[in-house]
């Protein structure tokens, strides 16, 4: 008997089960795998959510339909067809409704909320966006709130409390971007569980925003709505590597979502990996922060048997190009030795060598990350000048290695020294001149602002692909956010733990692409969904069942590889979602 079938039972179970406490249980996380399929829709099932107890899941589809499951027993509560003429995007419930009113958002640019007891006719309609609504955002604080995001730049604040007549003077506007840059779409919204004050929202370009709704002011609808937004509204968040304008045109914000206690914000980018944001700790990027050169050299690390043992496996596979594995080892010997510079300096180099996207930025991370354990480590120095050149940090390059030369006076003759000073001195006579419009996203001067300050990244996630959807999720998995899922162009989804950044699982989910990936909020469950038209339910399995559909271990790396040639390779199809790959019937 498994965790569903116990659940099933537990009416008539005498004992009191509890598994508040064992959702990410280690035994529960290694036999994760497909429970069962749920089928009812007949389009691609492009969002899911679990009601706050976790007893009815809601799905909606290309189909135009929302069906209530029971995720215990595997069937339909109830469906009904919505008045959308376009796929729905996005379906949320209500909190502190009893479940008993759901909204949902869609490609024709209307939202709806429903009571559930007369589905057939909306309590609240609203067709004032201008563009395809592609998420619904509420929070348990605020019970007759919720926020729609849109492509055309706008997010809406709704009171159900309140009436609404579409296309008049109510104020219902919180953010309009387009007030700030000419090209925009927003893509996602999340409002801050602990903190409902904080709405995040992604777009068509590299930056997640964090704005504090305390500071704005509600509009109304329409072009003639003045400014409403503070420079001291909002926070910009984006990795370092992509801070860049000239750099990140291919790049956008998928979903966004804040980890259980409010303090982390995940964000999935397009064409791009996976990206944790620390909210309130975060930095600027640092490009170069040489530490001040003690006279002596730092006293060696202690040593560590284990660390030692796994960083002598991380280099056999660096000798044989095995580059996933060897940054695998690095890192979890950087757990058990996280003092060590020798960890993180080959952990740089690996990463150099694989050169995913993000990597020589992670790398320029880690040497900074050595530099500072021992300032004169010189090939930690010399490796930070090489990352801040293959990032195009030209300059800051120049400027790096000119103080090696100065630190260490023995090796400013080295080959490899010289062969890097002819490189950045080459690539600085090739710079072109910027063209005369130096603002060509028609930026305005807060939005410059804003990019300016924008805060760097805490971790990242590596191996899904990203390329064909916009609605793609990331999502916290656990009571405290122990693990990172989310879905991938490959028809699988994919599970990092979230403190280390390490792969634990692979899981083969749809025939296409997987775009939905929903844990349940207390218990070892998750559902997934994509291009397929039908739902994936995930719980551990008994001991003495076979696996069904993880993937092998020893099938992962070159799954991930390949993923990551598609990320390299494949640019972010703009606004191309689901209903361009399979339409509603």
């Amino acid at each position: 008997m498994n965790i569903i079938e116990i659940l099933r039972n537990r009416e008539n179970n005498s004992k009191n089960i509890q598994f508040k406490n064992l959702q990410t249980y280690d035994t529960f996380i290694d036999r994760l795998d497909l429970q069962s399929k749920l089928h009812g829709h007949d389009g691609c099932v492009n969002c899911l959510e679990f009601n706050t107890k976790g007893s009815i899941l809601a799905s909606a589809s290309d189909d135009l339909q929302v069906f209530l499951w029971d995720p215990y027993r595997n069937k339909v509560i109830s469906s009904f067809q919505t008045p959308h003429r376009g796929n729905i995007f996005s379906v949320k419930f209500l909190p502190k409704s009893n479940d008993n009113q759901i909204v949902t958002g869609a490609a024709d640019h209307c939202v709806f909320a429903y009571d559930l007891h007369h589905p057939e006719d909306p309590i609240f309609k609203c067709r004032c966006h201008q563009s395809r609504v592609k998420r619904i955002a509420v929070a348990p604080e605020l019970p007759s709130v919720f926020f729609s995001s849109s492509e055309d730049g706008c997010i809406f604040q709704i009171d159900l409390r309140e009436p609404h007549t579409c296309h008049s003077d109510a104020k219902i506007v919180l953010i309009d971007l387009k007030n700030h840059q000419e090209y925009v779409e927003t893509k996602c919204v999340a409002v801050n569980p602990r903190r409902p004050e904080q709405i995040a929202i992604g777009c068509n370009d590299c930056y997640a925003r964090i704005y504090d709704r305390r500071m704005i002011s509600l509009m109304k609808i329409g072009s003639d709505s003045p400014d409403n937004l503070t420079k001291d509204c909002v926070q910009y968040y984006a990795p370092g590597h992509l801070q860049n304008l000239a750099e990140n045109g291919n790049k956008t914000v998928t979903f966004v979502a804040f980890s259980p206690n409010g303090n982390e914000l995940l964000v999935n980018y397009g064409a791009e990996q996976i990206y944790l944001f620390d909210i309130d700790k975060a930095e600027a990027p640092i490009y170069l922060n040489l530490p001040r050169l003690p006279p002596e050299p730092a006293p060696k690390s202690s040593r560590n048997e284990k660390a030692d043992s796994i960083k002598a496996s991380g280099n056999e596979l660096l000798e044989y190009e095995n580059y996933i594995q060897a940054i695998r080892k690095y890192t979890e010997a950087i757990q058990i030795a996280p003092n060590n510079p020798v960890l993180y300096l080959n952990r740089a180099t690996a990463l150099m060598r694989r050169k995913y996207l993000g990597d020589v930025y992670e790398a320029l991370r880690d040497c900074h990350r050595a530099l500072h354990l021992d300032p004169h480590y010189i090939k930690a120095h010399f490796r930070l000048a090489r990352s801040l050149f293959e990032i195009n940090q030209l300059t800051l390059s120049n400027d790096c290695l000119r103080e090696l030369k100065m630190r260490f006076t023995s090796h400013e003759t080295d080959q490899s020294v010289r062969m890097l000073e002819q490189d950045i001195t080459q690539a600085l006579s090739n710079r072109t001149t910027p063209s005369r419009d130096s603002n060509p996203e028609k930026l305005s001067e807060k939005e410059l602002f804003w990019r300016n300050a924008a805060k760097d990244y805490s971790q990242r996630y590596i191996g899904h692909c990203n390329t064909k959807t916009d609605i793609k999720e990331a999502n916290f998995f656990g009571q405290n956010g122990e693990y990172i899922v989310a879905g991938s162009d490959d028809g699988n989804f994919y599970m990092w733990e979230r403190k280390t950044n390490i792969l634990r699982g692979v899981y083969k989910s749809d025939k296409a692409i997987v775009n939905c990936v929903q844990p349940h909020p207390t218990l070892p469950l998750i559902a997934s969904s994509g291009i397929d038209h039908e739902i994936s339910l995930w719980s551990p399995r008994t001991s003495n069942e076979s696996e069904k559909c993880r993937v092998e271990s020893n099938l992962v790396d070159n799954l991930v590889a390949e993923n990551q040639g598609h990320m390299q390779n494949d640019s972010f199809e703009f606004g191309i979602g689901p209903d361009s790959i399979c339409r509603a019937s």
